[in-house]
């Protein structure tokens, strides 16, 4: 149910990012700062998101142990999908060297990846159900790794999609003029952990939610893509919110 929910938001976010972000690093992983251009979606952030709601507390949530959850493979195979279409579309793009914060099993933290680097071996309740549910971000536990990576700080990059929601209470005109202060007034959010027990979101300082929007042009032929405009950041959604943007605020 909770991924029936958030059925809508996954479309969305999925097909404004094969069709948008053109670039490997921001298009392939929740870490990457160098340029995103206001666009904070990726495939993992995306993967992240099935784990988190297909698991709810279970196998799929904890990543160490998520293969042990037979829908696991069909979720990477769905990765991997997905992947495949967007290079396909993007075929001369190549991959953005990146610090690896964290390392893995056969790097150290503080690695530098490119296009050489070997792979590893082989009621809070209610809340993901909730009517007025817009849609969730996930972060994965990575409780498991070692302490040294545990506590290295990290800048992660998430994006819920809002147009579907706003189409659907009515709002037939998108202009940030009939938005903006709707989103005011209206936009809310809450944190859980993965045993859907509620967090304080003054637990989590370094959380930044903001709106973000842009002007889209609808492609014309099957074979086309939409045109997107440059990215807007509308600081007044969530100047004052617990958890929100500032009007001073960095948004990187």
């Amino acid at each position: 149910m909770q991924l029936q929910a958030n059925g809508p938001a996954l479309h969305a976010l999925t097909y404004q990012l094969i069709t948008q972000q053109s670039q490997y690093g921001p298009f392939s992983n929740i870490g990457f700062s160098d340029g995103r251009g206001g666009h904070y979606n990726s495939i993992e952030n995306m993967h992240n998101g099935i784990h988190m709601l297909v698991g709810n507390g279970g196998h799929m949530s904890n990543i160490p142990y998520s293969s042990f959850d037979p829908i696991f493979w069909l979720h990477h195979a769905n990765v991997d999908r997905l992947f495949a279409i967007w290079q396909a579309i993007y075929t001369n793009t190549t991959v953005t060297p990146q610090v690896n914060a964290a390392g893995t099993y056969t790097d150290d933290p503080g690695t530098m990846e490119d296009a050489n680097t070997r792979d590893p071996p082989a009621d809070p309740d209610i809340w993901s159900f909730a009517p007025n549910l817009i849609g969730s971000h996930s972060v994965v536990d990575t409780s498991l790794l070692s302490a040294a990576n545990r506590d290295l700080p990290m800048t992660l990059y998430g994006q819920v999609a809002l147009n579907h929601a706003l189409l659907g209470a009515d709002h037939a005109n998108l202009a940030p003029i009939n938005i903006v202060p709707f989103l005011t007034s209206q936009l809310y959010w809450r944190l859980q952990n993965t045993d859907d027990s509620p967090l304080d979101i003054g637990q989590v300082p370094s959380l930044k939610i903001h709106v973000v929007g842009q002007e889209v042009v609808p492609r014309v032929k099957e074979d086309q893509f939409p045109r997107y405009g440059r990215m807007q950041v509308y600081r007044e959604v969530t100047a004052g919110k617990a958890g929100g943007l500032g009007e001073d605020d960095d948004t990187d």
